[in-house]
């Protein structure tokens, strides 16, 4: 890809918008004109006022530093999607709202409800930390979370942090930290339906009743989605399934979320939360091929304000992950993670700006079902704390983290951030931070594969990150390289004679990111993201399953009560295997969607994925849903 020009300043025309459509066609149906060819192309359809990031971002962000601060000084690439625009996408799963934001790579076993790996700059999908409310949720067993069953329906915003947060969130947090929060209410009661069909006899409905005042706060939530599904799987014996089902593959998912707070006198807030997702997947497999699964997170939080400058938080959290697999007349496999944590927190205003936080941190996770583990729990302790404070006209950020885990003792992790402005609304930021990763109890325990002796994986990164806006945009830039060291890997041990998890990889990834949005004079509203990623192994083998290439366009336009929308995502090749024997090929997606409200009330969405039908694999033997239709009815009380 050739470097993005400088853009100028000029309004755009609406009419420019057919035209950009126009070439991005041409462009994915000439296999000679790759899609990644036409990134400066598309920029240049559309003269553009500013460059910003993904969407219009709230105000406040909580997870880059674990306090609520501006997104424009988190020191921190952080993209930010609310209620409002998840709303507005329509998508059905959670991977796919993720996928082509910049940094971000998915790649699934299929569609609906299949496995799907969440990459965070080229990371594997591992050392991406997934937390509900302050809450972390995933399998102790595979080390990874299941981001394909967590509903939309119960979602109010997404922050996803990109780059190592371990030195304030310990291990898994070597790529990113994406945080969801669950539905939340304000003001009068307000009920809210919908409900919808589409392709694949997929449907989905949900109800939720939310309100609350300066005092009381409440939110109460359900949804439903199923789809019969098709078949995933193209039936090859040599891998993938390792099998031929020619059958459709459903999916169906009930979930369920809760939050109420109050504030109390003396500067005492509680606050209660929950959410639970549970269903069946159906996959192809020479093994079992179904699964029922459990995806649950609650917590107690207290927020005291002690004093102006002292705000102290006692949260307490327990999450599940249960998967029970079973098929062909087999015995069911069970695998179940329960995890606990209370976190002590302490966030200090201190004389000439300084901002200080000091916390404590106590998990434990437990593991059952049908594998027997020589050791089936760990717990660690952690002390972190966090400076912030004005140098001259910079602002520095220090962080330090002690991990003391029961399985593998001691691990401490730092990061250092110096801020700097380049004009009142141009800021930058270098960083350097170290990260690490806990093996998985599978890595350890398994019978004849797991390795006691195992060591955790450790990264060290560096970031040089530049932001600014005006009045109709923002944009960011980032550029970083990390180098990934002790990565587990199965390979046959000699002295055993037999596979069994080593250290033994290391990684060194490099990348780009540009991140934009903005507004024109008119009606129209333009996002757009691009990822320039060069993951390598030691022996210069790019790692596996990883798009080098990326690039996202996303033109919309609101008249009176509708608003329609193109989505454009490209991504490069990938390879499938570690020493680069197969590659798949990339692809080019074409997506509209609209809203039209037919009253005060009442509003008609509708949704046109894959319009030129394009066949495409992110895993091999795995191919993606092809052409497919969403249309939905609201209800919303005011």
């Amino acid at each position: 890809m050739g470097p993005i020009r400088p853009l100028h300043r000029a309004a755009a025309s609406p009419a420019r918008f057919p035209l950009c459509a126009l070439f991005i066609v041409v462009a994915e149906e000439n296999p000679v004109m790759r899609p990644l060819l036409f990134v400066p192309l598309c920029c240049l359809c559309v003269p553009l006022p500013a460059l910003a990031v993904t969407q219009s971002l709230p105000a406040l962000v909580i997870t880059a530093n674990r306090i609520p601060e501006a997104v424009s000084t988190s020191l921190a690439a952080v993209t930010v999607i609310d209620r409002q625009t998840i709303e507005a996408r329509q998508q059905l799963s959670l991977p796919e709202l993720l996928r082509g934001l910049a940094g971000v790579d998915v790649f699934s076993n299929g569609g609906l409800g299949q496995n799907a790996a969440v990459s965070i700059r080229g990371s594997n999908a591992g050392h991406v930390l997934l937390l509900i409310d302050g809450v972390k949720l995933g399998s102790a067993t595979l080390g990874t979370a299941a981001f394909q069953h967590l509903p939309l329906s119960e979602i109010e915003r997404i922050e996803v942090v990109r780059g190592p947060r371990s030195a304030l969130y310990g291990s898994e947090a070597m790529g990113g930290v994406v945080q969801i929060f669950t539905r939340t209410g304000d003001g009068p009661a307000r009920l809210s339906l919908d409900l919808g069909g589409g392709s694949n006899a997929t449907y989905r409905g949900s109800a939720s009743l939310s309100g609350g005042d300066a005092v009381t706060r409440y939110s109460v939530s359900g949804g439903w989605l199923g789809s019969d599904g098709y078949n995933t799987c193209d039936g090859a014996l040599d891998g993938g399934c390792y099998t031929d089902e020619p059958d459709r593959d459903g999916y169906d998912n009930t979930a369920f979320s809760g939050r109420v707070s109050r504030v109390f006198s003396k500067g005492l807030t509680l606050e209660a939360h929950a959410l639970r997702s549970q269903g069946n997947n159906q996959y192809d497999s020479s093994y079992q091929n179904e699964a029922d699964f459990v995806q649950q997170s609650n917590g107690l939080n207290a927020r005291y304000q002690a004093t102006p400058n002292w705000l102290s938080r006692l949260e307490t959290g327990e999450s599940l992950d249960e998967l029970s697999s079973f098929g062909h007349g087999l015995n069911a496999s069970e695998f179940n993670t329960r995890h606990r944590q209370v976190l002590w927190q302490n966030d200090l205003v201190l004389a000439n700006r300084q901002q200080v936080t000091i916390g404590y941190e106590y998990s434990e996770d437990r593991v059952s079902g049908s594998t027997a583990y020589t050791q089936d729990q760990r717990d660690n302790q952690a002390y972190f704390t966090q400076l912030r404070r004005p140098l001259g006209g910079f602002e520095l950020m220090l962080a330090v983290r002690e991990d003391d885990n029961s399985q593998f003792g001691s691990h401490r992790t730092g990061q250092t951030t110096l801020g700097f402005t380049l004009s009142p609304r141009t800021h930058g930021f270098l960083s350097y931070g170290t990260a690490f990763k806990a093996p998985a109890f599978n890595d350890l325990y398994y019978p004849d594969y797991g390795n006691p002796a195992l060591k955790p994986e450790q990264a060290k990164t560096w970031e040089l990150g530049f932001s600014g806006e005006d009045g109709r945009g923002t944009w960011n830039l980032n550029l970083y390289r990390s180098r990934i060291d002790q990565l587990i890997s199965g390979e046959f041990d000699v002295a055993s004679g037999s596979y069994r998890a080593l250290n033994l990889d290391q990684a060194t990834i490099r990348g780009a990111e540009l991140a934009m949005a903005w507004r024109t004079s008119s009606s129209l509203e333009f996002s757009s993201q691009v990822t320039w990623l060069q993951p390598e192994d030691e022996q210069g083998h790019i790692l596996p399953r990883r798009a080098q290439r990326s690039f996202s366009l996303t033109v919309a336009e609101r008249l009176g009560n509708s608003r329609l929308a193109l989505e454009y995502l490209a991504q490069g090749y990938r390879y499938e295997d570690r020493a680069n024997d197969l590659r798949l090929g990339g692809y080019g997606l074409l997506n509209l969607h609209g809203e039209y409200r037919l009253g005060p009330h009442w509003q008609l969405r509708a949704r046109l994925d894959n319009l030129l039908d394009k066949a495409y694999q992110t895993a091999h033997h795995y191919p993606m849903p092809g052409r497919q239709f969403w249309l939905s009815l609201s209800y919303q009380s005011r």
